[in-house]
């Protein structure tokens, strides 16, 4: 069994991997999107699978590098406008915004949470580098697990 398809949408997936649709207990990759929660059971299918649910979830295109960026970018320039309106003062940066809401709105955490994420992406975005990129996942492979 590869694959198991739970909900009251979900299209037929291709008459190839209708065998690969069946109940399973456990499975190592779950896929959750609107009234569908795709279950993949063998690591080996996960490309195929996902090859399938372009079929299944049309509505999702990928996004590029230079897409997340540039809509990072303007989430930030909207959510500092916004404040800006909001509060009476210019925010310069996320962090300002994030204490501005916190002090003076009863904003639920979840936007909180939220812009603070953003802030951390954009920042990141600001100062990442090449090398510095490059340095980092130098790093990350001569971490050592210690048990």
């Amino acid at each position: 069994i590869l694959a198991q398809v739970y909900g009251t949408h979900t299209p037929a997936l291709p008459s190839c991997s209708l065998a690969a649709v069946m109940a399973m207990s456990r499975a190592p990759v779950a896929v959750v999107h609107r009234g569908a929660k795709i279950f993949i059971n063998s690591p080996d299918m996960i490309a195929s699978v996902l090859t399938h649910l372009g079929l299944l979830i049309s509505d999702l295109s990928p996004c590029n590098l230079g897409d997340a960026i540039y809509m990072v970018a303007e989430v930030t320039r909207a959510v500092q406008d916004w404040a800006d309106g909001f509060f009476g003062q210019p925010c310069r940066h996320l962090h300002e915004v994030v204490h501005l809401v916190r002090r003076r709105t009863d904003a639920p955490p979840q936007i909180i949470k939220q812009i603070t994420q953003l802030n951390a992406a954009s920042s990141f975005l600001k100062h990442v580098t090449p090398t510095s990129a490059q340095e980092l996942m130098a790093s990350l492979h001569d971490l050592r697990l210690v048990a």
